[in-house]
């Protein structure tokens, strides 16, 4: 659920910038045996394994870029018919 309503309107208010860039890597804080119905999610939208990095505590991160997508309405109409087509239409972000 906290990804539907949390992270889920952040991804889709981001989309179209975060597909420009294949290689981009999202920091989670999920585990995948606990929650695989995220990584499906995940998958939906179009990004693997490889777009995917453990936030586990222990390791230093940085980037070139960084995209700060936290300042996004939790609930917009027009976010969650995006968000709805996204889910709907399987898109395969490593083939564009």
């Amino acid at each position: 659920q906290h990804f539907v309503d949390g992270s889920l309107p952040k991804l889709v208010q981001a989309y179209d910038i975060l597909r420009a860039n294949p290689k981009v890597v999202f920091l989670v804080v999920f585990k995948d045996k606990k929650f695989p119905n995220v990584r499906r999610l995940w998958n939906r939208l179009g990004f693997k394994s490889e777009n995917l990095a453990l936030m586990d505590g222990k390791h230093t991160y940085s980037a070139r870029e960084l995209f700060l997508i936290c300042r996004t309405p939790p609930i917009h109409p027009q976010l969650w018919q995006r968000a709805r087509q996204l889910l709907t239409h399987h898109v395969d972000f490593h083939q564009q």
